[in-house]
């Protein structure tokens, strides 16, 4: 099961949806009373026909939308369902200047300390990281500063991948930066419950990463030729799309592309149908910086700048063949058995 969706704080809604066939169910009456219920003012001493109701109500839906800016709107869907999901969000790296994770950052993590909080879950304070190339040590402070002197308008994302994550295939957990002190140059990551959370990140991998254009489109290229592949025997039956509202719609500062996340998925599956919205947050496992798996489930979490695909796809039913023992000896002892026959 996987859990996706999207949410925004602002829509366009729709009141609900009628249809053709629902309408000329009803009465002449009934048909006047809907019209009557939205608009008391209405004239309607000279409309004779059941087939012009329908239609004057018909054509009110489809102009009936709403801006609706006081509360949360969106979807979210989950569960036991035959459905799977694929996260892109796309980021360079750098350490090694290579977009989506294909070359691994020669920085551990060498000092680390967990700092109990009565409050919640531990908080681990990353403190020294040290180049396996170089032999070079710095405290993780001294790290991210380094990375920025090349461009100090960056917004750096900080990346930690344990060993078992980097044996598994995970890639790199991300964090906002959050510096503990400049004097300790020490960096903060909050633990939040999930499972293995609290575990220490002595000798994990850590990066720095940085959105740009280049390597978001290259991610989701990249990430729906892998999904092309993985489906290359099996059927998929219709896509979903929460992607975020900085990737999209319009072109804009980032990306120079509109609809670039619908596009790139549309230039891969010609032949799918996909529907979906630009959100203010989406739901999904949580993307990570260099995994190698397609489909993702678990660890769902709402985050930003995402492209999330909920995928209806076919399910696989292993055949087989089994012997059944339908011999009159077999049967009788059966019987027996069951109902305790002497």
């Amino acid at each position: 099961a996987v859990i996706v969706g999207g949410v925004c704080d602002s829509a366009y809604i729709r009141g609900m949806a009628v249809t053709r066939e629902d309408l000329e169910r009803k009465t002449t009456r009934q048909l006047k009373n809907i019209l009557l219920e939205e608009n008391p003012q209405i004239d309607l001493r000279h409309v004779l026909e059941k087939s012009e109701l329908v239609e004057m109500i018909l054509s009110r839906s489809k102009q009936d939308l709403q801006y609706v800016s006081d509360g949360i709107c969106g979807v979210a869907m989950g569960g036991d369902v035959p459905v799977r999901s694929v996260v892109s969000r796309g980021s360079r790296s750098l350490t090694t200047e290579v977009e989506h994770g294909n070359e691994l950052s020669p920085w551990h993590v060498v000092e680390t300390t967990i700092i109990p909080n009565p409050r919640g879950h531990p908080v681990h304070s990353l403190n020294t990281v040290k180049n396996e190339h170089t032999g070079t040590t710095l405290s993780t402070l001294d790290f991210i500063q380094s990375v920025m002197s090349r461009d100090p308008y960056l917004d750096p994302t900080l990346c930690l991948m344990r060993e078992e994550e980097e044996r598994d295939g995970k890639g790199y957990d991300m964090h906002g930066v959050r510096p503990l002190n400049a004097e300790s140059g020490s960096l903060l990551v909050f633990s939040d419950g999930t499972p293995g959370s609290d575990a220490s990140y002595l000798n994990s991998r850590i990066d720095a990463i940085s959105l740009d254009e280049r390597a978001i489109l290259q991610d989701m290229t990249i990430t729906m030729r892998k999904l092309r592949e993985e489906t290359r025997n099996e059927t998929i039956l219709g896509a979903i799309m929460f992607s975020c509202s900085g990737r999209g719609p319009e072109a804009g500062r980032l990306i120079a592309k509109e609809m670039a996340d619908a596009t790139i998925f549309h230039e891969e599956f010609p032949e799918l149908q996909c529907l979906g919205f630009y959100a203010g947050g989406e739901i999904g496992p949580k993307a990570r910086f260099g995994a190698t798996d397609i489909f993702r489930r678990g660890d769902a979490a709402v985050q930003g700048f995402t492209a999330v695909f909920a995928l209806f796809i076919v399910p696989k039913f292993e055949g087989g063949s089994h012997f059944l023992d339908d011999d009159v000896a077999t049967i009788e002892r059966h019987m027996r058995e069951k109902h305790s026959v002497a």
